[in-house]
């Protein structure tokens, strides 16, 4: 662990993230990257707190690239206003941008603290707790006759899917042994609805209506349809 970041870690307050992880290591970034900069840039840092792999994507409003104060994985995928990248091992990425940050999607098991400019970020996707809980459940998951429950029963390793359904879906609450529901649900329009997730050693659970479609599901995932 890097001095520089444990006195970054030491002045700012722990923002909370979980969700889908895809392992990595740590990568060169060339220099040249962290040298074009100019004034109107800022920096974002993304820094695993623990030992498993944490997974984000970014969308700016501006441009986004390599740089700053903590090298990035060799396997991010940057483009030009957006990231996809992963960190673990207490370890962190940073990046330089310019406009404002509209997306941040949490994704992984593990956990990572979010700054700009050095301070703590609360994006769009983590600041608006009281909507997200109107979209994963609640009330209007009544309205959806079905329910779905994915879960790998033979195996602890975090595995990844991906289903759609041919009518609406929503997120319901996970179990207790399972991390917050985090997954990607895509409105796909007259297509229906599309999920791309993740479960380890809890399940996740979506009502909806329609057929649902297998598009990417591993042998160790199972997905078990019920009436609601």
């Amino acid at each position: 662990m890097q001095p520089s970041r444990r006195a970054l870690l030491k002045s700012a307050s722990t923002v909370g993230l979980a969700g889908i992880g895809v392992t990595g290591t740590a990568g060169a970034q060339d220099a040249e990257e962290d040298e074009n900069e100019d004034g109107d840039d800022r920096e974002l840092t993304i820094c695993s707190t623990t030992e498993t792999t944490f997974n984000f994507v970014v969308e700016v409003s501006g441009e986004i690239r390599r740089g700053g104060e903590f090298r990035t994985d060799e396997y991010d995928e940057v483009g030009p206003d957006y990231v996809e990248g992963q960190v673990w091992k207490e370890k962190c990425d940073s990046y330089r941008f310019t406009g404002e940050i509209e997306r941040l999607d949490r994704q992984g098991p593990g956990e990572a603290e979010v700054f700009v400019d050095g301070e703590p970020f609360r994006g769009p996707s983590q600041g608006d707790d009281d909507e997200s809980e109107g979209d994963t459940g609640g009330e209007d998951t009544g309205r959806l006759p079905k329910e779905v429950v994915v879960s790998s029963p033979d195996t602890d390793e975090f595995l990844t899917y991906r289903f759609r359904v041919t009518g609406d879906l929503e997120k319901l609450e996970p179990n207790e042994d399972s991390s917050d529901a985090v997954d990607d649900v895509i409105d796909l329009g007259d297509e229906g609805t599309r999920v791309e997730g993740g479960v380890g050693s809890g399940d996740d659970r979506f009502a909806f209506s329609g057929q649902l479609v297998r598009e990417d599901v591993p042998p160790g995932v199972e997905l078990t349809v019920s009436e609601r």
